[in-house]
Formats: structure tokens, sequence, C-alpha cells
């Protein structure tokens, strides 16, 4: 997106009107009437700047700039709705920044699809709107609203009041989202003494969660019925759209608080009003609403017990100086076709952000189709190596990139993933070894694919050619797995397979960095990315030896981010029988114990699993290597009677001896429960080494 500062670009900004309070307050930038404070700037730039307040209807302002505009601003306080035929109309339509944070008002896949970028000032307000949830939570929990009724309305009884007036100090406080907000929001809360309970897509670091004094709920199902209060701190997605329906409100306390600064839309409308109504929510306060500016008529304006406000909690004077900065900023970046600051992306070459993008979406069983605007793509037929050919010429017909296309239309790429059995050597290895650390380093995403195949077909077919370079192609491979783009990610988790299988043990010092990438990629991506993670984690389980791939994975037994300490134990779970029987006496039957029993407590059920069949497996070893000695079978000599050597350690006895009392207990609990003849043969006893160059 290469842009001259010459280019004359026509921005619009759709903000809200401030009347006669525009002229109240000099900072006042994100009205109508002070348009950002930005509108010199750019007019001295030769760029044309329309605001307007006017979104709605066929007829109104932004309709008649939608088809020449280059750049649309917008803030989640009056947000323009940007559909999808909006986006097809909008042929020079190249930009959408939200002068401010959520973007829920663009239909996100749309403008992916359209190969938009779609950026917001990411941080800009999130102290704003912290502190007004706070604020909301104590005019709630204080039954504020009707006492300041009564002195506008020269009313005097307490009683109406006092009766559903509580304190904050001892409630449980539950956010549903541990994001920016959330995070801020538990901090400014610890102070009085709550019961602080958060659930989110990610278990924080221990340091955070000593610093909020916050517990984190893996199941939201756990969490709602203990709270008094229940924070609205996640963004609207397809997956969160009328998330709290009557069923979800119906788990929660009865008198239950809400504050919502989120997005109207999270909640199902009827539902709220229907549990307010009966009391089982008790009081809802929020800025937010469905749609923007809401109706008259609007239900939740009328509804008893209630503290809402237009939105406004991320527009405070010190939010509106810091969105205005920051949307200046982006657009000087884009001037000068700069990137912007990554955490600002929402979307950016076709992929939406973890937290808008379907992770439930159906998988791409052979390619993925990514669309870009014609202006990203060359017009020259596209060349490359992806099926091993090193001559110019255009791919195979399942992998042409098109560009001949007609004016506005969207171009399309296809990558076809092949299977490592369907892989064909290449025709001039020298060649390809001399120019594939070239290919991996590329800026080009497709000629990085092509050099990760390549890397794949010459551990195949050339694997003692490409030993001497495994120092530099690692790196690069991890690389690839940190790409954005998930056709990327899936091959470079394609190559960490073929690796695996074919240099075992060859790769052990330079592991580190690619297992992190494929426990991260395995746990948190699109699901046909995080299926073929899986299959290199498999992959690297099944030919890396043991006794050296347990030592790297223990560390990540103790991982800050849960899915990874998952994915972390179901490996170690599938080395631990890997060692044998011999292996893991050599090993440390002790080492290993500790390491599964720590697992048994962690919150993700999977961890928990993994832990027990490993211990089931130990037990099974420790069992076979110290036999009870039978009664009838015993000695008979005092002497040998009160010999210790003569008396066998028991499996319960050595647990209790190795781990503390608590850990002991779980692991007798889950071993104890399963007859040990239905453990005979989990441990395999053959060689624990792996196969060889």
């Amino acid at each position: 997106m290469t842009q001259k500062i010459s280019d004359s670009k026509k921005i619009v900004g759709v903000f809200y009107k401030a009347n006669e309070y525009a002229s109240k307050n000099p900072n006042f930038l994100g009205c109508v009437e002070n348009a950002l404070g930005i509108r010199n700037w750019l007019e001295s730039l030769g760029h044309h700047y329309i605001v307007t307040d006017d979104k709605e209807g066929p007829d109104c302002e932004l309709e008649k700039h939608i088809p020449d505009l280059h750049v649309l601003i917008s803030t989640p306080f009056h947000p323009a709705y940007v559909t999808a035929e909006r986006i097809k109309k909008a042929k020079n339509l190249q930009l959408l920044l939200t002068a401010g944070i959520g973007s829920d008002h663009i239909d996100l896949q749309a403008a992916a699809a359209a190969g938009l970028t779609v950026a917001e000032v990411t941080g800009s307000n999130v102290v704003s709107v912290a502190e007004d949830e706070l604020m909301r939570i104590l005019i709630l929990m204080r039954n504020f609203v009707p006492g300041y009724n009564q002195v506008v309305n020269g009313e005097w009884n307490v009683a109406g009041i006092a009766y559903r007036a509580y304190d904050l100090e001892g409630k449980t406080v539950g956010t549903v989202g541990a994001g920016r907000i959330g995070k801020l929001l538990l901090q400014r809360l610890k102070p009085f003494g709550c019961n602080l309970l958060y659930h989110d897509r990610l278990q924080m670091g221990p340091e955070m969660e000593k610093e909020t004094g916050a517990k984190y709920v893996e199941s939201l199902d756990e969490m709602l019925p203990k709270c008094d209060v229940v924070v609205v701190n996640t963004p609207l997605t397809e997956k969160t759209r009328g998330m709290f329906n009557k069923e979800m409100i119906g788990k929660m306390k009865k008198g239950v608080l809400i504050v919502n600064n989120a997005r109207g839309a999270i909640m199902d409308r009827q539902a709220v009003v229907e549990a307010v109504e009966s009391g089982h929510i008790g009081g809802y306060s929020g800025d937010v609403w469905d749609p923007q500016p809401a109706p008259k008529d609007h239900p939740w304006r009328y509804m008893p017990n209630q503290a809402m406000t237009p939105h406004i909690s991320g527009t405070t004077i010190d939010a509106q100086l810091r969105y205005a900065a920051g949307t200046k900023d982006m657009l000087e970046k884009y001037f000068k076709g700069e990137d912007f600051p990554a955490q600002n992306y929402i979307v950016k070459d076709g992929e939406l952000a973890p937290q808008y993008s379907l992770q439930d979406s159906s998988p791409l069983p052979v390619t993925e189709k990514m669309s870009e605007y014609k202006a990203s793509l060359t017009n020259k037929p596209c060349v490359g190596k992806m099926n091993g050919k090193s001559e110019d010429k255009p791919l195979p017909s399942s992998l042409a990139l098109e560009t001949e296309k007609p004016e506005g239309e969207k171009a399309t790429v296809e990558v076809e993933y092949i299977e490592s059995e369907n892989l064909n050597d290449v025709e001039d290895a020298d060649a390809v070894l001399k120019s594939v650390l070239a290919g991996l380093d590329s800026k080009d995403w497709v000629s990085v694919c092509d050099a990760l195949n390549n890397v794949r077909r010459l551990s195949i077919f050339h694997k003692d050619a490409m030993l001497h370079m495994l120092e530099k192609v690692i790196p690069l491979v991890v690389k690839s797995l940190k790409n954005p783009r998930s056709a990327v990610c899936k091959t470079a988790c394609m190559t960490s397979a073929d690796i695996f299988c074919a240099y075992n043990d060859h790769i052990t010092d330079l592991l580190d960095s690619l297992l992190t990438q494929l426990l991260l990629k395995s746990s948190q991506d699109k699901r046909f990315v995080c299926e073929s993670a899986d299959k290199a984690l498999t992959s690297m389980t099944s030919y890396v030896s043991p006794t050296l791939l347990l030592p790297k994975l223990q560390p990540c037994l103790k991982n800050r981010n849960p899915r990874i300490r998952a994915k972390a134990s179901l490996c170690f779970s599938r080395s631990v029988p890997r060692l044998g029987v011999e292996g893991i006496k050599e090993y440390g039957i002790d080492e290993l114990v500790q390491a599964a029993a720590s697992q048994l407590s962690d919150q993700l059920p999977e961890s928990r699993e993994a832990a027990r069949t490993v211990l089931l497996e130990l037990q099974t070893v420790y069992e076979k290597a110290h036999p009870l000695i039978k009664p009838d079978t015993a000695s008979s000599s005092p002497e040998e009677e009160h010999n210790p050597e003569a008396e066998p350690i028991t499996w319960e006895i050595f647990c209790q001896s190795k781990l503390s009392a608590l850990s002991a207990q779980a692991v007798l609990r889950v071993t104890n429960v399963v007859a040990v003849t239905t453990r005979d043969g989990l441990v395999t006893t053959g060689s624990s080494s792996s196969s060889q160059l």
C-alpha cells in the first residue's frame, strides 16, 4: 500500500455533532466541528477532507462519497456502518480507520475479502472505559440513580434508596474478557476488597494475576453463578453476538448487577428487559446500544433499575486527544507507505485479528484462497518453483495466481498443500540449495511457501546435502510459523513435520524456538493451521529421541499459556512410553512422576488427562521393578522381617516420599482407581533410540 505524499486522497470522517459545545473546549476534537484537529494538516498536504454526521439511509451525506473516497474514519460513538454493500460500491477505498477502539461497525469479512486495511487506535481510551465501568458498578451497588432523581424531583425518602444499597467490599465481581480494559478494571477494583474473577480466551501470567488479585475461571458457566456483579469486556464478534441470552442470564445469581460498556449487541435485548423487570437482574448499566444512536423507543430506556447513558465512556477529552493523535499518526504512515503499529491492525493482507477471526469455521482441506486488490499484485505472470521447477513458466492450474483481471475485480491466489508422500524431487538440487535461504527470507509470501516446499523436498530426497544448512534453515522456518498469513504458517508446519522425520536427533540443539511456535500454533490459530501444527508435533514425538526431547518439553509444562501447557502435556505423554522400561529407570522415574503430578491440578482437562496417562504408565514400570512380596512366600525369619532392604517400597510410599502431601494424594487418586491388570503392557520395552541418518 505504498503512497506518494503528492497523491491527493479523498478522506471522509464521520463524527457526532457538538453544536454549541464545540467551542467550549479547544480539546473537544472528536466532533464534526473540530474533525479530530487534522483538517488544516490534511489540506496542507493537498488532500480532500470531508466531515459529516449524516450516515444513515440511501440519501445520506456519507452515501454520496462512498464511490470515490480512499479513506473512511469513524468512531464507535457515532459509527458509520460499513456494510458489504458499501464496500462493493467503494471502488477507491483502501483504508478504514476507527478513531477509538472497536471496529464491529465494519463488515470485517467483506473488508478482508476486498483487501482493505482496517485499523484502530488500540489503547487510546482503555483507561477512560475502565474508570467508567468502575463508576457504573458503584452507581448500581449504591442505588445512586433513584437518590439523584429524588433530589431533582424535590423528594426525600431515604428508605426508598437504602433498602437495596450495598457495599462493594466483599462482593464477587467477574469480568467476561480480560484484555486491556478488563485488566485495568481489575487493578482498580483490587483496593475495594472484592473477590475478583475473570474469564478469557487466555489466562494471565502469574505476575498480572498477583497484581490484579483476580482468579481465572476457564468455564463461563462456572463463573457466572458466583458473581454479584458481571462486567462485559469482550469484543463483538459473530461468536459473541447475542451471547447473553435468556439461558445465559438464567445462570446468574438472582439480583445480579450487570455492566456492559463493550457492545450492545452482545446482549439479547429483550432477554435483558425481561430479566430486569422480573428482578433476576438487579440493575443494568452501560453506554452501548444496538443500534447507535438508540431510537427513542428502545426498551432499555424505560426498564427499571437501569443506569444507561449514551456511548460516552471512551470519549473523554483525554481519550479524544489520544485517539486523534493516533489517527493522525496512522494517516502519516499510510501516506508514506509505512506499516502501522502491529496492535492497531484489525484486518491486514486479508487476515483478521485473532479476536475477530472465526476460529470455529471449517478448515480448507486442500487450498486456501486469499483475495487481494489488483493494486497489490504485479501485472506479470507468476512464476516459481511450487512444484520444484526452477524454470520460468506459469504454475500449474491448481496453483495459478490470476492477475489478468478486468478493472476493479479482485485477484485470487491459491496455494496447494501437498502431502509429503506426493512431493516430487527437485530437478536441480544444487540450484535449489543455493536459493532456498533467500526464498525463505523473501518478503513475497508465495516465494516463502515455494521455498518451504523445497526444504521439504530436500529433506526427503537430499537430506545429507541439507544437513549442514539446518542451522540457518530452522530459524527461517520459525519465522514463517510467526507469519500472520495462514498459507505460510500451515506450509511451515508441514515443513517442520518433514524435518523431524528426516533429521530426528540432529536438530535437538535447534529445537527450542521451533517447539515453542508449534505448541502455540497448535493451540490458538485457525483450525486447519492447528491441525497441521498438531501433525508436526506428532512427528516430533515419533522421531526425536525421548531422552533428548523430554528435557525440552518439561519447561513448557509450566508455560503461562494454558493451551501451550495442554499441548506440551500431550507431547510429554506420547514421549514417556517411548523411553521403554529401562529408559524410564535411567531417565529418573521420580523426575517424570513429579513433572506429571504438576499437571494434575492444571485448569485444562487435556493437561490433566495426559498427566493421568503418564502416571499410569509410570506406576506400571515402578511396580514391575518393585514387585510386592506375597504373604505365602515371605520369609518367616525375624531378621528378614526387620530388614528394611527386604521390605518393598510400595507405589504409595514412593509417591509420598517424592511429592508433597497434596500432590501425592492426587497421584494416588488417579492411579489407584485402575486395576493393575488393566495397566499391563502399556509401556513399550523396545529401544528408546530413534532412527538415524
